[in-house]
């Protein structure tokens, strides 16, 4: 056993530790189990909307069974599944290879070190509207560029382009976290 091992034992601070991460787990288990299963049990329920003073009927799992058969929630689980896989696909290779290649010295690593990690450190709201500048089909810096090329600029908000626009976004912005 090590020499502080010992020195935390015999002060009792091993004690007052303990009590430290029961606490933070017991808040950690609150704050995810209490709305988990009020959620749960109110999806058991059907409320009136227009008369909020009626008592909840009971329906039990129909109201589960709707939104799981419904198209809508369908096509949301099929986006998140295809958003995933791609985000977290590119990411893993992206990740893999930028760690590599700045594991070895080379002139401004810390630069480019910096440069990675940016995306991150700017709030989403912040490069969600930079974006919208970058990608605009009139004004945006790619529809300059297309144009300037000698092509037609690209409709990032199609309904054809949107996911590949926003699992571009994703792996720009969490890279460095990846």
């Amino acid at each position: 056993m090590a020499r502080s091992d010992t020195r935390i034992r015999r002060s009792g601070a091993d004690k007052v530790l303990m009590l430290f991460i029961a606490i933070s787990a017991l808040i950690t288990a609150g704050l995810i189990v209490v709305p988990l299963l009020t959620g749960l049990s109110l999806s058991l329920f059907k409320f009136s909307t227009f008369n909020v003073a009626a008592p909840p009927e009971f329906v039990g799992l129909k109201n589960i069974i709707k939104v799981a058969t419904s198209s809508a929630f369908l096509n949301a689980f099929w986006n998140t599944c295809v958003f995933t896989f791609w985000n977290v696909g590119i990411q893993l290779v992206l990740a893999v290879i930028i760690a590599l290649a700045l594991n070895r010295r080379f002139p401004m690593r810390g630069a480019f070190r910096t440069l990675i990690i940016l995306p991150m450190l700017v709030p989403t709201v912040v490069v969600s509207t930079i974006d919208r500048w970058i990608t605009n089909e009139s004004f945006g810096i790619l529809a300059k560029i297309a144009t300037g090329l000698g092509y037609q600029p690209i409709g990032w908000s199609t309904p054809d382009m949107a996911m590949w626009h926003v699992v571009f976004l994703g792996v720009w912005l969490w890279l460095p976290f990846m």
